[in-house]
C-alpha cells in the first residue's frame, strides 16, 4: 500500500501609494503507481494432497491500496491609493494507477493457485481540496480581485486474474475507487469609486 499527502500554502501582499499588483500561482502534482502482482507462479499446489484435501489450503490474498490527498491554499492581496489588482491561481493534479493482478504470461502449463479463500483486491482513494482567493482594495480608483482553482483526478484502479488454474472454496476479484474534489474561488475588489470582483 502507499499513502501520499501534499499540502501547500502560498500567499503574498502588495501595497503602494499609487498602484499595486499581487499575483501568485501554485501547482501541485502527485503521480506514479501502486501494484501487487503474482506472475507465472505456483501457490499451494501440493498443500491439499499433503494435508488431506482442499479444505487444508491457506488463504491467498493479493491486495494493492493507494491513498493520495492534495490540499492547496493560494491567496493574493493588493492595496493602493489608485489601482489595485489581486490574482491567485491554485492547480492540483493527482494521477495514480493502482493494480492487483494474478496471471500467467507464458506458453507452458498454466500457473496454479490453491486456496481456501482466493482474493484479489485493488483499492484507491484520492481527494483534492483547493481554495484560491484574490483581493484588491483602493482608496480612489479601481480594484480588481480574482481567484481560480483547478483540480484534476485521473488514473486507473484494476483487479484481475488471467490464465490461472485455481482450486479455491471462494474467489473474490474486486476493484474499488473513490475520488472527491472540493474547490473554492474568492475574488473581491473594493474601491471608494469603482470596484470589481471576479471569482
Amino acid at each position: 500500500s502507499a499513502t501520499h499527502t501534499l499540502r501547500s500554502i502560498v500567499a503574498n501582499i502588495a501595497a503602494s501609494t499609487k498602484g499595486a499588483v499581487a499575483a501568485n500561482v501554485n501547482v501541485s502534482t502527485v503521480g506514479g503507481s501502486t501494484s501487487a502482482a503474482v506472475t507465472d507462479s505456483t501457490v499451494n499446489k501440493d498443500a491439499a494432497s499433503a494435508a488431506g484435501g482442499a479444505g487444508a489450503y491457506e488463504n491467498v490474498l493479493v491486495r494493492a491500496a493507494d491513498y493520495a490527498n492534495a490540499t492547496g491554499l493560494t491567496g493574493s492581496a493588493a492595496g493602493a491609493a489608485n489601482v489595485g489588482v489581486g490574482a491567485a491561481v491554485d492547480v492540483n493534479k493527482i494521477t495514480r494507477n493502482t493494480s492487483a493482478v494474478v496471471e500467467h504470461t507464458g506458453t507452458a502449463a498454466k500457473s496454479y493457485v490453491g486456496a481456501n479463500t482466493f482474493s484479489v483486491t485493488a483499492e484507491s482513494k484520492h481527494g483534492i481540496s483547493s481554495l484560491a482567493t484574490g483581493d484588491a482594495g483602493v482608496i480612489e480608483g479601481a480594484g480588481l480581485g480574482g481567484g481560480i482553482s483547478v483540480a484534476k483526478l485521473s488514473g486507473s484502479t484494476k483487479a484481475a486474474v488471467r490464465n490461472i488454474v485455481s482450486d479455491a472454496h471462494s474467489v473474490a476479484v474486486d476493484a474499488n475507487h473513490l475520488a472527491r474534489i472540493n474547490n473554492g474561488n474568492i475574488g473581491a475588489g473594493l474601491s471608494f469609486y469603482a470596484g470589481a470582483g471576479v471569482g
